[in-house]
């Protein structure tokens, strides 16, 4: 099965992306900053939303969405 995830570097997320890879499935990972750790079966989308991501959205079965804004940092 192939999974758009957002949200794929922050807490919830790394754990679901480690369970999808498990399951061999293959991840399309959304981030904000370029990821240089190459895991199999991820591939990693930087930027905002408003990056054209409409192939890799067509080409997924699931989306799942763990992606948040605003959240503070010293918390």
């Amino acid at each position: 099965m192939n999974i758009f995830l957002t949200g794929g570097t922050g807490f919830i997320g790394k754990s679901f992306l480690k369970l999808a890879i498990k399951k061999n499935h293959y991840v399309f990972a959304t981030t904000r900053k370029i990821k240089n750790k190459k895991i199999s079966n991820v591939k990693w989308l930087v930027g905002n939303f408003d990056k054209n991501w409409k192939n890799e959205l067509k080409k997924s079965d699931m989306l799942v969405h763990f992606a948040s804004t605003g959240v503070l940092k010293k918390k």
